[in-house]
């Protein structure tokens, strides 16, 4: 139905298609693909440009591959994005962030051209309410604490703070538990895992989720404003040595509301089920996904999921 949708658009004008964090969305590799496939039959005149963060593909192994195989591909372009000129961090953060010179002057200097990270700081500034107008500029209001975090993760930590400074530990859990499920989270999902690990999800920190722009809105529960949002949580997990087992509790998820483990429910359940540290249930699902794989001619994820069950098979021999 996408394509057909694309197709239909690309009647009337060219079509750019833009995908973010690639690093953790193998679909939409596989859509890629098929998209490629496609142009040798029938040319189209579509655009896709996808963006995504080396260090992150280290346990996406599904991923890189896909990656690797549209980088071989001759349509495909691969462009190494480094860091901003001096000049260019310069007219970023004083000009369309507007900060007032002594503040702009310590986010160049930390942020030492990663405009993503720039762009965050200022953001989070922002919604914690710590900026006010000045004749300069954007300036720290008097008694905040002008301390600049040394990465991106330290910004999403602090807001992540912001949110929480008034809920329990158990929230925190929860979120965890979101962050495991995915990107994009279903509420009764959610809900289940978190009665699995015993913990509640209650529906205000959704709705704080929203009114903070950390979460967007969907037809059945939330997707995360930002990837590195979400993996911030699952750090948090695994620093607190929850990881296991806020993802064994989604495979106890999985197993009451899937009982057959049919595709998709049985690549998230080997998925969830190696982050739990039970490689030894994920074999059988992992062959359940490769051949569904198969049948839908995505042979090369089919292939990643089929290396990942030997070595459970050679390590659980």
């Amino acid at each position: 139905h996408t394509w057909a949708r694309l197709e239909r658009l690309s009647h009337e004008r060219p079509v750019m298609v833009w995908f973010d964090d690639v690093q953790w969305g193998a679909d939409a590799l596989a859509f890629c693909q098929y998209v490629l496939e496609r142009q040798h039959h029938t040319p189209t005149p579509v655009m896709f440009v996808m963006t995504m963060r080396n260090e992150a593909l280290v346990s996406r192994a599904v991923e890189t591959e896909l990656i690797g195989e549209l980088a071989r591909n001759r349509r495909c372009r691969v462009l190494d994005v480094d860091k901003l000129e001096p000049k260019y961090t310069e007219h970023l953060v004083r000009e369309m962030l507007y900060l007032a010179p002594s503040l702009a002057h310590e986010v160049e200097r930390r942020s030492d051209g990663n405009p993503l990270f720039a762009v965050q700081l200022v953001g989070d500034w922002v919604a914690g309410g710590k900026l006010r107008f000045g004749a300069q500029g954007f300036e720290l209001k008097r008694g905040v604490n002008a301390e600049i975090p040394d990465d991106l993760h330290a910004i999403w930590r602090e807001r992540l703070a912001l949110l929480l400074r008034r809920r329990s530990t158990d929230d925190l859990v929860a979120l965890e538990v979101a962050a495991a499920l995915g990107t994009s989270v279903e509420l009764k999902e959610w809900y289940s895992a978190c009665a699995e690990f015993g913990v509640s999800a209650p529906p205000g920190l959704t709705r704080d989720l929203l009114e903070t722009g950390l979460a967007v809105q969907t037809d059945y529960g939330f997707e995360f404003c930002h990837g590195l949002f979400r993996e911030s949580l699952e750090r948090s997990a695994l620093e607190g040595g929850r990881l296991e087992q806020v993802n064994a509790a989604c495979v106890r998820m999985l197993e009451g509301g899937y009982p057959d483990r049919e595709f998709p429910f049985s690549e998230r359940f080997a998925q969830h089920a190696i982050a739990a540290g039970d490689g030894a249930s994920a074999i059988g699902p992992l062959w359940t996904a490769a051949r569904a794989r198969i049948d839908r001619s995505e042979f090369d994820v089919a292939l990643s999921l089929l290396d990942a069950r030997d070595e459970l098979l050679e390590r659980h021999q």
